[in-house]
């Protein structure tokens, strides 16, 4: 119940109200939080007040608007740190989740000059192309292509199975480990194809994250493009003071 003379702004108090409704559940994730109008009735208070109340929460990722749709419950993003070299299983594992990774495409392909200089191979030389959907939660996924030198890394086509850990795989079969990477992140509009794996809307913004894992010599382990809803996951960035 708002309280008029409460030292506490109204439109605070409302988005308490509509915090505290999603927390036990009367507004679930994925699905729509009344109306404008029906929360103006519902608080007794203005529509200016309401609508503050709901920006703040869209802006703080709790709740999405859809145009001609209505305003909904957000599901909890899953956050990665953007330094950390941590698979997707050790991440899955280490959240105490199930890792549940599908091949998309497993292929053999000449490289390309574009590859050729990010695996520091030469031109035309085989390299290995693994795109996968991953699992990073209820009704959110990532989508991977990863790549890989076939001379580096000989068979390593026929190792990989479905539910494998790639990570695993480089570090106990051909004794590669991570040491450091080059990424970058953007935000893209999603293809159609992207779209239907990470299961929202052609065109919607998603992050696309570029990453290159180099071995302890200075040798690329693989690269990978990653794309991840940008309503769904958020990247930390820690650093140390110096």
């Amino acid at each position: 119940m708002l309280s008029k003379q409460s030292a506490i702004p109204l439109y605070k108090q409302v988005k308490s109200e509509i915090l505290n409704d999603i927390r036990s559940s009367v507004y679930k994730v994925g699905e729509t939080i009344p109306t404008e109008v029906q929360l103006e009735q519902r608080y007794n208070t203005s529509r200016i007040t309401i609508r503050k109340a709901i920006n703040q929460l869209v802006n703080e990722g709790i709740l999405l608007k859809k145009q001609g749709k209505g305003t909904f419950v957000q599901p909890q993003k899953v956050k990665r740190n953007l330094l950390d070299l941590v698979s997707y299983t050790t991440y899955m594992q280490e959240t105490g989740q199930k890792p549940d990774a599908v091949i998309r495409a497993l292929e053999v392909k000449p490289a390309d000059e574009s590859w050729s200089k990010t695996l520091h191979v030469d031109e035309g030389a085989s390299i290995i192309r693994l795109a996968r959907t991953m699992d990073l939660g209820k009704d959110n996924s990532g989508y991977e292509v990863s790549y890989y030198s076939l001379e580096r890394f000989p068979d390593l086509n026929q190792r990989i199975t479905e539910g494998a850990s790639v990570t695993q795989i480089l570090n106990e079969q051909y004794q590669a480990f991570g040491k450091y990477s080059e990424q970058t992140l953007n935000v893209i509009s999603a293809s159609q194809q992207i779209a239907d794996y990470l299961k929202i809307e052609n065109g919607a913004p998603i992050y696309q994250l570029d990453r290159t894992v180099y071995e302890k010599d200075g040798k690329v382990m693989y690269s990978a493009v990653m794309y991840y809803d940008v309503n769904k996951v958020s990247f930390a960035v820690n650093t140390k003071e110096r």
